[in-house]
């Protein structure tokens, strides 16, 4: 279990049964980052108050490491703490099946994330200056950032990830009914 209550094993299990069902006949409508060397990496970043379950490539791989080897968030100006009293250039709350594709977003942060909100990041460009950091750079090929509330709970977050992987391959033309 991760500190937010969220067995990450079991949610590791629903992503991997997911990617399973794509037929190799449909492989071609993937991102680019999900047939990367034949093997699917992905990171599972778990709060108390959303999960971002983030696709990698060897580029974004050494990326969120070396942040990580420093003691930085992966994601820097990715989501607006609640604290700061700044806008940012998405506020998803409630929203169900949200994408956000082929964005940049340059020195705000990306987004404010309320409650009970699914959402779909795919080739999002996110640019930042922090004094930590400096001027920092990257892109989130693809990515599915899920908020806790009323209605996603630790018990259900299993279900509305899988139905967000599932609605995404949907969007991608992938029929895995």
């Amino acid at each position: 279990m991760s500190g937010s209550g969220i067995d990450v094993p079991k949610l590791r299990t629903v992503i991997d049964e997911c990617l399973r069902r794509v037929p190799h006949t449909q492989y071609e409508h993937l991102p680019e980052v999900l047939l990367e060397k034949g093997q699917t990496r992905f990171l599972i970043l778990s709060t108390d108050k959303f999960i971002i379950i983030d696709f990698l490539d060897d580029e974004e791989a050494k990326r969120i490491s070396d942040l990580k080897k420093k003691g930085h968030f992966p994601f820097p100006g990715l989501i607006k703490p609640d604290q700061l009293q700044m806008s940012a250039a998405f506020r998803f709350e409630k929203a169900r099946n949200g994408l956000v594709q082929g964005c940049s977003v340059n020195n705000m942060f990306s987004f404010s994330i309320g409650k009970d909100a699914a959402i779909i990041i795919q080739n999002h460009k996110q640019q930042i200056k922090t004094e930590e950091l400096g001027e920092y750079n990257y892109t989130i090929k693809l990515a599915y950032m899920i908020s806790f509330g009323d209605e996603i709970t630790q018990t259900n977050i299993y279900d509305t990830a899988r139905d967000l992987m599932l609605y995404s391959f949907q969007r991608w033309g992938i029929d895995l009914v």
